[in-house]
This record gives C-alpha cells, sequence and structure tokens, in this order.
C-alpha cells in the first residue's frame, strides 16, 4: 500500500474518480453521461483502414475489437479533455495546427484558376518555366585503378588530344561503362551521371571546345564541349500542367495567409514577455 502510494499513477486514477462521483452527483441522472456514437461511417473506415492494411476484410470477430478499440479511444479522449491534458501540450499544438492547415488547404483547392490567371501567373513567374542550358559533351576517361600517376597520364592524354577535333580522334583513354559522347543533357542530368563537381565544371562558364581535365567519381577525363544549347523561356502550351499546380500550390498559401489574418483579429493579444 505504501508503495502503490508513491506511485504518480495512483493520484492520476485518484483524481479522475473523484471528477467521475463530482459529475455524478452534480447531474444526478444517467442522461447527463456523454454519448459515444458509433456509425456505419464509422465502421465502413475501420472497415477500409483494416483491409488495407492486411490486404483482405475483418472477420466479425476482429471488426468487434475494433470497434470497442475505437469507442474506448473515444472515451480516453475525452477524459483527457476533462483533466484538461492536453494543455501546454506541444505535440498536440503542432498536430492540430497542422490539421487547421489541411482544412485550409482543401477549401483553397476548392477554387480552380481561370484561363487569365494561369496566364498571368506563368508571365509573372517566367522564371519557373526556363528550359535549363544543355550540353553535348565526348569525355575521354583515364581509369586510377590502371595507372600509378594518374594526373601524370590525363596530362599526356590531354597534350595528346588537345590539337585535335572528336571526329578525328576515334578511340582513347581507357574503357568506359558511360560513352564517349554525351548529347544534349542538363547539369542535373549530368550530376546524375557523373556527380555534382563534375557537372559545375562543365556549366561554369560553359564555351564550345576543349574544357580540359575534369575529376569525376569514376577518376579523370578529358572533356571536349560540342554544343551548348541555351536555356530558353519554354511556351505556355508545354508548361500548362506544371503552371497549374503552381498556382494552387501559391493559392493555398495565399488563403493560409489571408484566413490566419482574419482569425487573428479575433483574438487578443497579452504579451507579458517584456
Amino acid at each position: 500500500m505504501n508503495r502503490l502510494l508513491k506511485e504518480p499513477i495512483f493520484y492520476f486514477l485518484l483524481i479522475g474518480c473523484l471528477i467521475f462521483l463530482l459529475d455524478d452527483a452534480i447531474n444526478d441522472s444517467v442522461e447527463s453521461r456523454e454519448d459515444i456514437i458509433f456509425t456505419s461511417e464509422d465502421r465502413d473506415r475501420l472497415v477500409a483502414q483494416y483491409t488495407q492494411n492486411w490486404g483482405e476484410p475483418p472477420t466479425q470477430e476482429t471488426l468487434d475489437k475494433l470497434t470497442q478499440d475505437y469507442i474506448d479511444s473515444e472515451i480516453y479522449y475525452k477524459e483527457a479533455l476533462k483533466l484538461n491534458l492536453d494543455h501546454n501540450d506541444e505535440i498536440i499544438k503542432r498536430r492540430l495546427r497542422q490539421k487547421y492547415e489541411f482544412v485550409a488547404e482543401d477549401l483553397a483547392d476548392v477554387v480552380e484558376p481561370t484561363e487569365e490567371e494561369l496566364q498571368s501567373f506563368y508571365k509573372n513567374n517566367i522564371n519557373l518555366y526556363q528550359a535549363p542550358v544543355k550540353l553535348s559533351f565526348h569525355h575521354y576517361y583515364v581509369n586510377p585503378d590502371k595507372h600509378k600517376d594518374v594526373d601524370g597520364q590525363a596530362q599526356l592524354l590531354y597534350k595528346r588530344l588537345s590539337n585535335q577535333e572528336p571526329h578525328d580522334i576515334g578511340d582513347a583513354g581507357d574503357n568506359s561503362h558511360i560513352p564517349t559522347l554525351q548529347t544534349t543533357a542538363g547539369e542535373k542530368e549530368i550530376s546524375r551521371v557523373f556527380g555534382a563537381v563534375f557537372a559545375q565544371e562543365l556549366f561554369d562558364e560553359p564555351t564550345v571546345g576543349w574544357k580540359g581535365i575534369v575529376g569525376s567519381g569514376y577518376g579523370l577525363h578529358i572533356v571536349y564541349v560540342d554544343l551548348i544549347e541555351e536555356s530558353k523561356v519554354l511556351p505556355f502550351d508545354e508548361v500548362s500542367d506544371d503552371v497549374i499546380v503552381d498556382w494552387k500550390t501559391d493559392n493555398r498559401s495565399m488563403f493560409k495567409e489571408e484566413l490566419i489574418k482574419s482569425v487573428r483579429d479575433q483574438y487578443k493579444i497579452v504579451r507579458r514577455d517584456e
């Protein structure tokens, strides 16, 4: 008994019982008890969730357990609110804020943009709808596993190739699983193949001709840039689907901001931190 008295849970349960007895004494009627309403929609949702998780609908016995668990959760939730257990709980606050923002986004998504609004958004955000700079280039590989002095080997290869054009060279360098000629690829595409450092080196003030020795995760490459395809604005018809997505994203953000401004005016903010 002494051990029980030292446990915090004992006092928690005691407080809960006192609140229950006090509530029962004040109301003194069966009607004062709160109703937990379980609807057919609730049942269907439980069945759908179980089916999604387990690949088959629940048996009646399982559904009965799921139903009882749902009802118990509702009871715990209501009792926790009575004890003010949600007060100053940062996790609950963040979750409720998130749900409120989801509601705001759903309301914003009801609005569909007009053609004029999409065209205006496209023109005001034209920088979002530009095709990136693209390069075509030859690379001649120097494999570090095949040469003791890989830097020296790369210098020798570059010296031999740099006074020629790629179409006069033929095979040169070490064998590589990556084709020697890479055509019209953007920085992101090249980065995925050769790595970010290699791609950045090529796109840093690109010019047609020999770029020199460029390193990658594979080793060293003697690079010749054949073609530069400059950045260009993509026509509206080509990016209309992207414009719709971007417009809706922007509209959600604007709607949430306007909503919180209108709600904020309903509160008196008292600052006691100065």
